[in-house]
């Protein structure tokens, strides 16, 4: 996707982005006001997530296991050998995780999330983005779009699932002010980049769309594998793109901080149906751009072997993190929540934030 600064710009022009809009009735545009920290926006933040139910299985991304480490493959289906994991700065990458090599320096991570119970797909990937599980604070996307002054777009997105309870920002469809007719991802990659530049928005929950099934309780092998570097794929693209556009002093990636994240990971064996059920027990994320110190890796998981006398199943689970010298506990998602706040310039809420992962905005 790289072009010109001047392309860039005609193709904002031919999208109608940069054209002059009708500001939206104030009515329209409500601010969560117990998040209000700051009238100055300090950058733009995007939000990735898998467009449909996922579960991404974090041994083939963000959090891979070294197959030697593993007895039995009843106890854990690594469809890799070790030298396929890709270790690059601070960052230990499984195969399907590859392309995010090259940004390595730029991304941190974040690996052994407790999720909790398995309330399901849309209830954990709510939980993943805000940080809490009882479903009354919105994502952050919704809240740093609506903790700053209004823009004309508002919150942009191209489908992707918005928990706004509440009062909510002005959001935007970017495949509405693409028009009719079906948009590729690309386009709408290249919109969101053009509306952040003309000023006209500065947050995004962008969808990333697969062509594979990434909740594969069925037929993991391989399917899982290719769908997933698929998503990673796309989501390297993205920060490619963001890179190769000049903003201010620096790039557009430079001024964007970016939070990938799903819903949960899968569980390490396959079950009857040569697939992988969900796994609450650990989860990863990724945050990288803006204020963020990147070539890091936070929190691990590990594999504890299946025990036949009782039947009991082998598990992949988050270990605990040591927060402060002294003081651990597992990391759940209001801990990532809570240093995002951090990174982004808003307004602190109860939580640890992990340390040493950003540069407070």
């Amino acid at each position: 996707m790289n072009q010109s600064r001047r392309d860039f710009v005609i193709q904002g022009l031919s999208l109608g982005v940069l054209a002059i809009l009708k500001s939206p009735p104030a009515s329209a545009y409500s601010f969560l006001n117990s998040q209000l920290f700051q009238a100055r926006r300090t950058g733009f933040f995007v939000c990735l997530v898998p467009a449909d139910n996922a579960g991404l299985d974090c041994t083939l991304g963000l959090d891979p296991i070294l197959p030697s480490t593993i007895a039995s493959p009843l106890d854990a289906y690594l469809e890799y050998r070790d030298a396929d994991i890709s270790t690059v700065h601070g960052l230990r990458l499984g195969p399907s995780a590859l392309a995010l090599s090259r940004h390595a320096s730029d991304v941190a991570v974040i690996n052994g999330i407790q999720m909790g119970a398995d309330k399901g797909h849309p209830a954990l990937l709510q939980y993943m983005q805000s940080g809490d599980s009882h479903k009354v604070q919105a994502i952050l996307s919704v809240i740093h779009a609506t903790s700053f002054e209004s823009t004309e777009l508002g919150l942009l997105h191209n489908g992707a699932t918005i928990f706004a309870p509440g009062p909510t920002s002005v959001f935007t469809d970017l495949d509405r002010l693409l028009g009719p007719g079906e948009h590729t991802q690309d386009e709408e990659v290249r919109l969101m980049a053009s509306a952040f530049v003309s000023g006209k928005a500065f947050d995004a929950q962008f969808a990333v769309r697969t062509s594979g099934n990434l909740d594969t309780h069925r037929n993991h092998p391989g399917t899982h594998l290719q769908a997933q570097k698929e998503f990673w794929d796309s989501v390297s693209t993205i920060f490619d793109y963001f890179k190769s556009i000049p903003y201010k002093n620096g790039s557009l990636f430079e001024a964007t901080t970016f939070f990938v994240s799903n819903e949960f990971s899968r569980t390490p064996a396959l079950n009857p149906n040569s697939g992988k059920d969900h796994n609450p027990m650990t989860n990863s994320c990724l945050i990288a751009g803006k204020n963020v110190r990147g070539g890091q890796t936070f929190g691990r998981s590990q594999v504890i072997a299946r025990n036949p006398q009782n039947h009991s199943p082998s598990l992949h689970v988050g270990c605990p993190f040591e927060f402060e010298t002294g003081t651990s506990d597992f990391i759940r998602p209001e801990n990532v929540t809570e240093t995002l706040r951090s990174v982004l310039g808003l307004r602190p809420s109860p939580g640890r934030i992990i340390p040493n992962l950003g540069v407070r905005a």
